[in-house]
């Protein structure tokens, strides 16, 4: 009897605690899509240079290339990667060998899904250590851009 008793204080114990921190979780994360929409919000200069509001965040054609633009909310602290921050994507369509070491041996840019004529191309920006992370955000487009066509690597294009 004295261990279906501790057995049961062991499980009720259990799920206190698991409850308890579920509770916390919950409450640490209640307002992220909230925060995630504040922070699309403040990309609308965008929209100026041709990059629209979508479900998903931004997209459109920009010189050619095919943006996506996601958002990122965090609670975490500052860094690079931390806090709130905009993933930007282009799709391209590069050659095999083409890609290797964009941006410098640290890679500057990462590369996500290549394979034979497509990979998406893309950086980081996080609005927590920039002044204007709109015009930040089209500068380092135009960058990559500028790096892509260096190196021949062309705008992925839709099949009709």
């Amino acid at each position: 009897m004295d261990g279906i008793l501790e057995n049961l204080i062991a499980i009720i114990v259990c799920s206190a605690i698991m409850g308890i921190a579920a509770f916390f979780i919950i409450r640490h994360f209640k307002n992220m899509p909230k925060r995630t929409e504040a922070l699309l919000d403040s990309a609308y200069e965008l929209e100026t240079v041709g990059i629209k509001r979508n479900a998903s965040g931004y997209g459109g054609t920009y010189n050619n290339y095919l943006v996506s633009i996601y958002a990122t909310a965090s609670n975490m602290g500052h860094g690079r990667l931390r806090g709130n921050c905009f993933q930007v994507w282009l799709s391209t369509a590069p050659e095999p060998g083409q890609t290797k070491n964009i941006g410098g041996f640290s890679g500057k840019y990462m590369v996500l899904g290549e394979k034979n004529g497509y990979a998406m191309i893309g950086f980081i920006i996080n609005k927590d250590m920039t002044n204007d992370c709109n015009s930040d955000m089209i500068n380092e487009l135009d960058r990559l851009i500028d790096v892509l066509k260096e190196r021949g690597i062309k705008p992925f294009m839709i099949p009709n």
